[in-house]
């Protein structure tokens, strides 16, 4: 059992509730300024319009994008006009909620941002859907016999929740009276939480499973765990904390890649067995191999919306949440553009599809 004495301490607030405050705050004054940068004459209205045809015509270039793009262009106007307010919440962060601070505004570095944002979106277009397209039509091959309940995990698994939200989202929105009364589609609400290596390194069994437990996650949830890579330790220690077998747990953990390949064969026995496992944990029709573990670098790597999570404490309604704090700079907005752009793309896909 772990030391007490060095463990960390369970704080009864969040030391980062001012700046989430202020994030908030961002989002109310961000229809102010949406409303002063959509006005024709703007600067920035021009700028961003600019970069959004600019942005378009390398979209139309290659041919896998550019399917991906009419999928996210079903509803192009819906899509730039929530594209535009996440733009204005960032310029509400950079002028202090004051529009009289856009007049001092460095448009070189604006321009900047966006195309870093827009790069962001070309990126995960190319690389990080086609992945995220393989887990989601195995999870709808799970849940066709079994309806087990996804949990995603956070911070890197944010991008796989939000699209398998949209997807479920989409389905409910679709359904005919017949089919919600004959339940014809099947319903997912996944579930997110954040439990990364912080909480599963220096924290003792009985608290991390009262934080799971106060989470909604327990063993009474036929689970299966998500994980961008690159072992499934997460995932394995939340299931075995909650009271999974290992060979139950086995069953209910996918991960998009790994990097075990690059250590295989130092002890050829004890990394087989363990190549087998990690091996079943991938997801079906993903390869092994250095590619692969590079295009989930590149997922694990993408801008989020908190920084690494640095502990516990207790909400006000008593219940364990990460301590987390907010970005308030453009790695938010180009979260904010990335979860947008994931959105919007599966709940078209879903929706319109026939």
């Amino acid at each position: 059992m772990e030391n007490s004495n060095f463990l960390p301490k369970i704080q009864n607030e969040n030391p980062f509730s001012k700046e989430i405050q202020k994030l908030e705050e961002s989002k109310s004054g961000a229809y102010l300024f949406y409303s002063l940068i959509t006005e024709s004459d703007n600067e920035i209205n021009k700028l961003l319009l600019d970069e959004i045809v600019k942005f378009e015509e390398k979209l139309l270039k290659p041919v896998a994008i550019k399917k991906r793009s009419e999928v996210l262009f079903l509803t192009k106007e819906k899509y730039y006009q929530k594209l535009t307010l996440r733009l204005a919440k960032y310029l509400s962060l950079e002028c202090a909620d004051d529009p009289k601070n856009l007049d001092n505004l460095n448009l070189k570095k604006l321009k900047n941002v966006i195309n870093m944002g827009f790069r962001e979106i070309f990126s995960v277009l190319e690389n990080d859907i086609p992945l995220y397209d393989k887990l989601f039509t195995e999870l709808d091959s799970i849940r066709e016999t079994d309806k087990k309940v996804e949990l995603y995990i956070g911070r890197d698994g944010i991008y796989g929740y939000e699209g398998r939200r949209a997807i479920d989202i989409a389905r409910r929105k679709k359904k005919t009276k017949e089919e919600k009364a004959q339940r014809k589609l099947i319903e997912i609400h996944p579930k997110y939480i954040n439990y990364n290596s912080f909480i599963k390194n220096n924290f003792d069994e009985e608290t991390k499973i009262k934080y799971l437990q106060d989470q909604g996650v327990d063993s009474s949830k036929d689970l299966i765990i998500f994980d961008t890579g690159y072992r499934g330790s997460i995932p394995e220690q939340i299931l075995r904390s909650i009271g999974f077998s290992q060979e139950e747990i086995e069953k209910r953990i996918k991960i998009l890649g790994t990097d075990f390949y690059k250590n295989y064969e130092s002890n050829y026995e004890e990394d087989l067995e363990e190549k087998t496992k990690i091996r079943n944990r991938l997801v079906k029709e993903i390869p092994y191999d250095l590619e692969n573990y590079n295009k989930v670098a590149r997922i694990e790597e993408r801008p989020k919306r908190f920084m690494t999570s640095t502990g516990l404490y207790f909400n006000k309604k008593g219940k364990l949440t990460p301590i987390e704090a907010p970005f308030l700079n453009e790695i938010s907005f180009h979260y904010d553009l990335i979860e947008l752009t994931i959105r919007q793309y599966y709940f078209n896909r879903e929706y319109f599809e026939k």
